[in-house]
């Protein structure tokens, strides 16, 4: 059995007086993939957010192969973020956009340009490097943000809402946010990785 790498024990996020979620348990093994489903407004994206590092929790631990992350900023955590409408920058190049990870690390000019180039190839996206990203279809731009967010060689890859656009087959170790109506607080599916990959 492959060994538990990201761990949530009972974790609970408070705005004010509003509880966005409370008590949400579980574990995730190295190599699966990870749907949290439920309805708008149940603490999909909090869930996400909070294990990104964005937003703290109120109460509860969030624990990477067995060390607490509670008070790690996101840069210090191998848990990028990629959104429904993928964040990228307007003012940056395709390529910039997927340096700029490694420019808030430290890495050099050369490293880091070689880096994005190499993701940008094996996702199909080396003809667009110098583009602006509002020159991009949807597809293409979720490309540049899985990009992005794969050059720093992440421990997990966060998606919220990943399958609203037709390239999921780009994607690697993922926690995905999905919606389902039949539930009203966050419920977990899990499939291995290989039918996120082959699917």
């Amino acid at each position: 059995m492959a060994p538990t790498m990201l761990e949530l024990d009972r974790l609970e996020k408070r705005f004010g007086n509003s509880v966005a979620m409370a008590d949400v348990s579980f574990s995730i093994n190295k190599g699966e993939f990870i749907a949290v489903m439920g309805p708008s407004g149940c603490g999909k994206t909090t869930t996400l957010r909070m294990i990104a590092g964005l937003d703290k929790p109120t109460a509860g631990e969030i624990r990477l192969w067995g060390r607490r992350l509670n008070e790690d900023e996101p840069w210090e955590r191998a848990a990028p973020l990629v959104w429904q409408n993928y964040a990228l920058f307007p003012f940056l190049s395709v390529r910039k956009n997927v340096e700029f990870g490694l420019k808030q690390r430290g890495v050099p000019t050369a490293s880091r340009k070689a880096k994005a180039d190499e993701w940008l190839e094996r996702l199909g996206i080396t003809e667009l490097a110098d583009r602006a990203v509002d020159q991009l279809s949807g597809g293409q731009r979720q490309r540049v943000a899985l990009a992005r967010a794969l050059v720093i060689e992440p421990e997990m890859l966060l998606l919220d809402e990943p399958l609203s656009a037709p390239c999921r087959r780009n994607s690697c170790v993922c926690i995905a946010n999905s919606k389902s109506p039949s539930s009203t607080s966050p419920t977990i599916n899990r499939k291995p990785l290989r039918w996120l990959i082959e699917s």
